[in-house]
């Protein structure tokens, strides 16, 4: 698909169901309820605040030519006592509110806020507003040292999109920290572009900074989980930092948008080297996919997840939700589109199976929790809602390094150069260090009963890294202590030519010949 196409599918995805021209609006008559679970042993605590990331500048107002340090506008979800008064507890319309406040409408009066920010307002859907939920504002955090998990909406979207699977997280041990994603220079991205990529994985790595300065927080469980274009981010930091130990992505633009993530010069797939999950919206039907022009290949076709080999990953795909359906607010409020959305009951049931999939997935890696991870490697999650597509199990260098060794062990050395080139092939971005080839050699030398190996090794080493005068030198160690003197005094030789400096080369050298 070429690059033109996939941009205008993102399109389609991020905005099928607020625009859709061609097709009657059916709004859909939910109850949160519906789509809550309440089986986590926390009680749940919010707060929202605001922090300043002081490394870069923001242009506050456009018609001034006043620039001020970055403001970060955070939701915080975590957990708190079960036996918590649950005074204060959250609305629906609180978090509208912080909605408002986080785009700088703060005084938008709330009959306004369902059509101001493109959902459908109904009398239906203003009852919704007074819907208490389960977390209580600015409650203590429960005492304890809890995995934790940085969420990143989709574009342009609310911090505060996926309210009710946040605050269900937060009820099973899990502290959930969220920004808006914003743009360099102001409150919206600009063209969902590189810069706007860059942009929210900085955002995500000062959250990372907050939760490391959180005592209830263990920083060495932390996940990442973006919905649709959040997820690029989330992918790009966990390539860039190491301490991050899985990422979510709900119907991220991993999928979609491939060209922009590999086209971020920090995308490195051999260094994500942790476990991941897609969570994939339904199959577009052929009807849409003809009204659209989009090709089939849309609904299955998945680059990133196929080049993934370092850890395992895990693909669902949900029969019953659509795209902005993988979120609270495109849950509750989002236009049902006759040509492809299931029943109200069908979709709240799906968002439901989408919070139990993430949450296993969380407890597998940042819990370890073994029957969780034996259900997943099991393949053991699935439903007339919802398929277990597709998971797969990473390989490690040190798997494959076995398979060399091994494999050459059987050979009788004979075959290395062929058994390296055909894993190579197979395993790209897998190799051996110069360093572990040259201790391999001379352990096979010095303490092994066929020291030749040794010195077959060695051989092969450098032709793998000819200009490596260590190598060429510990060849010649290993052909004098074989007996070897010929070639022994080529290899020193051939050391010095390459390192002058090499004085041990030197040293046998002049040692061999005044014999």
């Amino acid at each position: 698909m070429s690059v033109f196409a996939r941009y205008w599918v993102c399109v389609l995805i991020f905005w099928q169901i607020a625009f859709c021209p061609n097709m009657t609006e059916v709004y859909g008559q939910v109850n949160p309820d519906s789509c809550q679970l309440h089986d986590g042993l926390h009680g749940v605590g919010f707060r929202h605040y605001t922090i300043i990331d002081s490394s870069r500048l923001i242009r506050s107002e456009p018609l001034f030519d006043q620039d001020t340090f970055r403001k970060i506008q955070v939701s915080l979800w975590y957990p708190v006592s079960a036996d918590s008064p649950q005074e204060g507890r959250m609305t629906i319309e609180d978090y509208l509110n912080i909605l408002k406040r986080e785009d700088g409408w703060t005084n938008l009066p709330p009959e306004m806020v369902l059509g101001w920010f493109g959902y459908q307002d109904s009398e239906e859907r203003q009852k919704l507003a007074s819907h208490h939920l389960k977390a209580e504002k600015d409650a203590s955090m429960e005492t304890g040292e809890y995995p934790a998990v940085i969420y990143a909406p989709g574009l342009h979207a609310t911090s505060i999109e996926n309210f009710i699977l946040c605050e269900y997280l937060a009820s099973c041990g899990y502290v959930v920290i969220s920004s808006p994603s914003a743009g360099a220079n102001s409150r919206y991205m600009e063209s969902a572009g590189a810069k706007d990529i860059d942009t929210q994985t900085r955002d995500l790595e000062v959250l990372f900074r907050e939760l490391c300065g959180m005592e209830s927080v263990d920083r060495d469980q932390v996940a990442l989980m973006g919905h649709s274009f959040g997820a690029i981010a989330a992918v790009i930091l966990a390539m860039k930092n190491p301490l991050i130990k899985a990422v979510v992505s709900l119907d991220g633009s991993v999928k979609y948008q491939y060209e922009k993530l590999i086209a971020n010069p920090y995308y490195d797939v051999g260094k994500f080297v942790l476990p991941f999950m897609h969570l994939s919206q339904k199959d577009i039907p052929e009807a849409v996919l003809s009204v659209e022009g989009l090709p089939a290949s849309i609904n299955d076709e998945f680059i990133f997840y196929d080049s993934l080999y370092r850890h395992a990953a895990y693909r669902i795909k949900f029969h019953t939700l659509t795209h902005n359906q993988f979120t609270s607010l495109g849950l509750l409020y989002g236009q049902r589109d006759p040509l492809q959305d299931k029943s109200d009951p069908e979709i709240m049931r799906g968002y439901v199976l989408l919070q139990e999939s993430v949450k296993l997935f969380l407890d597998a890696y940042l819990k370890s929790d073994a029957m969780a991870l034996k259900t997943l490697e099991a393949g053991e999650v699935g439903s007339e809602d919802y398929s277990f597509k597709e998971s797969k199990t990473g390989v490690q260098l040190s798997d494959v390094t076995s398979i060399f060794i091994n494999a050459v062990r059987e050979s009788n050395f004979e075959t290395i150069p062929v058994i390296y080139d055909s894993l190579r092939l197979e395993y790209p971005w897998w190799s051996i260090r110069e360093s572990d080839m040259n201790i391999w050699g001379l352990t096979l030398t010095y303490d092994s009963d066929a020291p030749q190996s040794g010195a077959t090794v060695l051989e092969w080493a450098t032709g793998e890294y000819p200009n490596s005068s260590n190598l060429f030198d510990s060849l010649g160690e290993s052909y004098l202590f074989i007996g070897d003197i010929g070639l022994a005094i080529e290899s020193f030789e051939k050391a010095v030519a390459l390192d002058p400096g090499n004085q041990n080369a030197k040293d046998r050298i002049k040692q061999i010949t005044e014999k």
